[in-house]
């Protein structure tokens, strides 16, 4: 919350009117997403320069490399890995951990489910939802030439 994020929506072309649609409606989108309350652009860069260092990259290869071999020591009827082995936990965290922080793809079917979702909700409540509805409203007043 107040990360100040700064978003462009670009107008690529007006469809025509389709009656059996609900409106609004997602047709494409583009981007990964930051998590939720990563600081803003400026803790969304810190984390993305953090994430893909080379330090952090080969971190990332050693836990993926040491759980892997105590898994397939496992499957091979080995000892299981165990809240005792902290090396392995420890590496599991670390995964865990870096999962958690990966950017969201876009999904254009989940835009729409929440777009649906809102609309079946409770109305916008947002100071500019009754100038957006002004001006998103379609024009029903006849109006002579001059």
């Amino acid at each position: 919350m107040d990360d100040y994020w700064q978003h462009d929506i670009r107008l690529e072309q007006v469809l025509p009117l389709d009656l059996r649609k609900r409106y609004p409606v997602c047709t494409d989108g583009d981007g990964g997403c930051p998590p939720e309350d990563c600081g803003g652009p400026w803790g969304y860069r810190e984390l993305l320069v953090e994430r893909y260092s080379l330090l952090a990259m080969l971190q990332l290869q050693d836990d993926q490399v040491l759980i892997a071999q105590r898994l397939l020591a496992w499957y091979d009827g080995g000892a299981r890995p165990t809240y005792d082995d902290t090396e392995y936990i420890e590496a599991r965290e670390r995964m865990r951990d870096w999962l958690q922080d990966a950017p969201v793809t876009f999904n254009r079917r989940a835009v729409n489910t929440t777009l649906r979702a809102q609309r079946k909700g409770s109305p916008c409540t947002s100071v500019s939802s009754s100038s957006l509805s002004r001006t998103m409203a379609p024009n029903t007043e006849r109006r002579s030439p001059t």
